[in-house]
């Protein structure tokens, strides 16, 4: 009975010994397979195989271990059982499938274990964290590898224990240059005292952010950097070390030490030249000026104001002008440039020229304008004084061709007029001078009609009586005799009621256009067009002959051009110019019947 007790207490023992085996591999983290060397069948699991594959043991033991490998395969097999031969276990990385499909990394150990028969016991573990880790790492590495910015490691000895490629690239060291050694190797020595400082703050926990500094280059270059330093800590939270990214911004420092220049260049330029800038939000209507706006338009009001605010305050004939301006600013074409008055609190004006530029969305909707605003006011004034002079020019040089005209007519005509009935009545008393005499005659009749044509010229009597249609129209058929060319003159909306100064001066740009077409053209035919309406009046002359480059003729010799162009501008006249190398030349002219005013 003895002996039958021993071997009951043996076989509970080996039962117990197998159960609590079983309990430590379904406590294990990692998942534990037993697999048959030939086949390959799972022969048994442990729970954590269960809970990761999402398979139940019963599922799991019908299964191979392609079922759950899906980079199992028959080269794969052959060496993992050569490896097993050779070493005896076998460690690698591969994947496994869950039931759902999805499939996660595993780290796995092989072993081959001979009981009564040979076995394959898997331990595989889920290395999902861990690969992910890794490409966290590796991604964290490319980053500070490719950064522009230096980023530096060192320890708490202040020794450089890391070096990436932006430090290489700004400071001049490779990486094998400086490992091991103190940081102060690109310190200039006069900031090593604050260097010791910051790695104070950091060993007490703090950090440094965007701190501007010195630092040196191999080749002994100084930079301006800003860098941010912080602790590296280790799992339990110790400071083991300092990491530190370093950016060179000596060009920053060169532009923004520029741009202050700069910046005082243009606050002592807009003090000099009154001017002013400006921001117009389109969206709000707000405007904000600068501050110099007070003392350029001499006005108390704040710095910020709405746009309507501000047009109110433009004189009413100029407010269309400027308005059309804002409209005719475009995505294409965002620059614009206008001239207008701006009434004072006092009623006095101040001229302004206002420059600017607008800015739009995708769709073309102007969102802002920004520009400046230069008082113009003494230019003004100055302009309006050089016009009073020319006026007054013009006005004595009228006079003065009033004057020589008439002697012209009235003294040197009659004397011609007298010396031709003298030569007539001389044929009669030397008949035998008959021939030369009449030759004579003929002479002395040129001669008077030459000058009645210069008086005319000087002042026209018709323009004068009759107006500019008519002495206009008398200027061509008198030139077209004179000069034995075709011009083909017309006219419509010319009333007589047009203000003296207009009709001057349009006809004296007639003549001189005219009498520059027949001396330069190279041709005998012109057309000659006068145009009037309810606002301004309009003359023409044209020719199809060799052309010319106006630029040139006006900069160079083209004293007509620029008298005509002058003139104009006395009565707010402008004068157009279509005329290039073997093309023909149009002069035109308009005038406008209501001037504008003065200051």
């Amino acid at each position: 009975m003895g002996t039958g007790r021993v071997r009951h207490h043996g076989a509970r023992t080996a039962e117990e010994s197998l159960q609590l085996f079983r309990a430590l591999l379904d406590q294990s983290n990692d998942a534990i397979e037993v697999l048959d060397p030939k086949t390959l069948r799972l022969l048994d699991v442990n729970e954590r195989a269960c809970q990761e594959l999402g398979y139940s043991r019963q599922e799991l033991l019908s299964l191979k271990i392609s079922d759950i490998d899906p980079l199992v395969d028959e080269a794969l097999r052959a060496k993992v059982r050569a490896e097993l031969i050779k070493s005896g276990f076998v460690v690698m990385e591969t994947c496994h499938r869950r039931k759902d499909g999805s499939v996660f990394p595993v780290e796995v150990s092989i072993r081959q274990v001979l009981l009564d028969r040979a076995y394959i016991v898997t331990v595989a573990r889920d290395i999902t964290d861990r690969k992910r880790a890794e490409e966290a790492w590796l991604k964290q590495a490319a980053i500070v590898e490719s950064s522009e910015d230096a980023i530096i490691s060192k320890d708490l000895e202040a020794v450089i224990t890391s070096w990436n490629g932006g430090a290489e690239r700004i400071f001049g060291y490779t990486e094998a240059e400086v490992m091991g050694r103190p940081i102060t190797i690109i310190i200039p020595p006069e900031f090593r005292d604050e260097e010791h400082q910051i790695l104070g703050r950091i060993r007490a926990g703090g950090r440094i952010e965007h701190y501007e500094t010195k630092r040196v280059t191999k080749a002994g270059k100084i930079l301006d950097v800003a860098m941010t330093a912080s602790p590296i800590k280790d799992s339990g939270g110790r400071i083991v070390g300092f990491s530190q990214i370093t950016r060179d911004v000596t060009q920053r420092k060169k532009s923004e030490a520029a741009l202050r220049e700069s910046e005082e260049r243009f606050r002592l330029a807009t003090q000099a030249g009154r001017i002013y800038s400006f921001e117009w939000d389109v969206t709000t209507g707000s405007v904000v000026r600068s501050s110099e706006h007070t003392k350029v338009l001499d006005i108390a009001e704040p710095l910020r104001l709405t746009h309507q605010e501000f047009v109110d305050r433009i004189h009413p004939d100029d407010r269309p002008n400027f308005l059309a301006t804002i409209t005719g600013l475009t995505k294409e074409d965002p620059m614009g440039e206008v001239t207008y008055r701006l009434l004072r609190n006092d009623g006095s004006l101040v001229w302004s020229k206002s420059s600017g530029r607008g800015f739009f969305d995708a769709e073309g909707k102007l969102l802002r304008v920004i520009g400046m605003v230069a008082d113009i006011t003494d230019q003004k004034r100055a302009e309006e004084a050089l016009s009073d002079m020319t006026r007054k020019l013009v006005q004595a040089q009228e006079q003065e061709r009033t004057r020589i005209a008439r002697e012209l007519h009235d003294d040197i005509c009659q004397r011609i007029a007298l010396l031709s009935f003298s030569l007539e009545e001389l044929q009669a008393d030397f008949p035998t001078a008959t021939e030369r005499l009449a030759r004579a005659c003929q002479l002395v009749e040129d001669l008077g009609r030459d000058i009645q044509a210069i008086s005319h010229r000087l002042h026209s009597s018709n323009l004068e009586y009759l107006g500019l249609e008519a002495a206009a129209a008398s200027f061509c058929k008198e030139a077209c005799s004179l000069q034995n060319v075709q011009i083909d003159f017309r006219s419509e909306g010319v009333t007589k009621d047009i203000p003296s100064e207009i009709s001057l001066c349009l006809f004296r740009v007639l003549q001189e256009a005219v009498q520059n077409a027949v001396k330069h053209s190279d041709v005998r035919r012109f057309e000659v067009s006068l145009q009037g309406s309810s606002n301004e009046i309009q003359l023409s002359v044209r020719d199809s002959g060799v052309g010319f480059d106006p630029e040139k003729a006006i900069t160079g010799y083209g004293i007509g051009l620029i008298n005509m162009r002058e003139r104009l501008k006395l009565i707010d006249g402008k004068l157009l110019i279509d005329s290039k190398p073997r093309g023909g030349t149009t002069v035109h002219a308009r005038v406008p019947l209501r001037p504008l005013g003065g200051l």
